[in-house]
């Protein structure tokens, strides 16, 4: 009794290999695309400009929040650098910087203050 040659059986697993990795794939750039901004989606969603250039804030992974901040007389101090206090935009919540790939900053934001 034969129950078909090993090249059927051949065809087979590799069409099941091609789908599953298909699938992996569609499935991997879907994820990508719901989480690429993460907690700074609210960034990319309310379509923010740097205030000097009109440049957009966000692109795909360009925000991320920054935790050591301080104050000083010219504006806000991260590592590396100070943005003026007039290039700051209002945050809900904590201390957001969005860089280009090239490492140039985008836009910086901080939480409002009030008056």
């Amino acid at each position: 009794m034969m129950y078909g040659n090993w090249r059927d059986g051949l065809a087979l697993s590799l069409t099941v290999v091609i789908t599953c990795a298909i699938v992996w794939v569609v499935l991997w750039a879907l994820l990508t695309a719901v989480l690429a901004h993460g907690s700074a989606d609210w960034i990319a969603k309310g379509r923010y400009k740097n205030l000097k250039n009109g440049e957009q804030c966000c692109g795909v992974g360009d925000c991320r929040e920054v935790f050591d901040v301080q104050t000083g007389p010219d504006g806000y101090v991260i590592p590396g650098q100070t943005i003026p206090y007039d290039e700051t935009q209002p945050s809900p919540a904590g201390y957001w910087v969005c860089m280009r790939p090239d490492g140039v900053r985008r836009c910086f934001f901080a939480p409002f203050k009030g008056l």
